[in-house]
């Protein structure tokens, strides 16, 4: 088997004020399951890293 390691991705794009951090995240994963195929998403759940709220996303090859 192939060795595999974890990703990150990090990217910054102007939202709205009432835009929420949880919100953003939700809906930019929801455009990434319509499109990358051979993904499914284990477990997605808001959390806090350094002070900020992000999304944390488990995700494993179908």
């Amino acid at each position: 088997m192939p060795l595999q390691s974890a990703n990150i991705v990090v990217t910054r794009e102007g939202v709205g004020n009432d835009t929420s951090v949880e919100d953003y995240a939700y809906e930019q994963s929801g455009m990434m399951q319509g499109e990358v195929d051979g993904y499914e998403i284990l477990d997605e759940r808001s959390t806090t890293v350094q002070s900020s709220c992000c999304l944390l996303t488990h995700l494993v090859k179908a």
